[in-house]
């Protein structure tokens, strides 16, 4: 599933994912998070959606 692909290059990334549904995924940030944290996430981000989408079409051809 797609949301469980991206969940676990999330915590690769050092980021804590759930998974709610095979295509939904549920960010739970800190309370407290600071800019530099929440840049970071947002950096990573893209790198984690671009890598499922590749491996998805892979696994669809």
């Amino acid at each position: 599933d797609v949301a469980g692909r991206a969940s676990r290059l999330a915590l690769d990334a050092g980021f804590i994912v759930n998974d709610c549904t095979p295509s939904v995924l549920r960010t739970a940030p800190p309370l407290i998070i600071d800019t530099a944290q929440l840049d970071s996430w947002l950096a990573a981000l893209p790198a984690v959606l671009d890598e499922v989408a590749t491996t998805s079409e892979e696994a669809s051809t």
